[in-house]
């Protein structure tokens, strides 16, 4: 039953290790590590949007606050 799992394995060759080498920073690339990690702490690209409308249209809707004219 391993056979088709080897015959794969064997027919990937050289492109195995590059794709093991992707594997301890799954889902990140090792140049995003490299530019977003320092020491011991990573950087955060993030964006918060608190305004009235953007809450409205995402957070609040379904309730009575996110209806138009609220």
């Amino acid at each position: 039953n391993l056979e088709p799992t080897v015959r794969a394995l064997a027919d990937v060759g050289p492109d195995l290790m590059t794709a093991l080498a992707y594997l301890p920073t799954y889902p990140y690339t090792q140049e995003f590590i490299d530019r977003g990690i320092r020491g011991d702490y990573m950087n955060q690209f993030i964006v918060f949007d608190f305004t009235i409308p953007r809450l409205k249209s995402g957070m609040l809707l379904g309730t009575r606050w996110g209806e138009p004219g609220a």
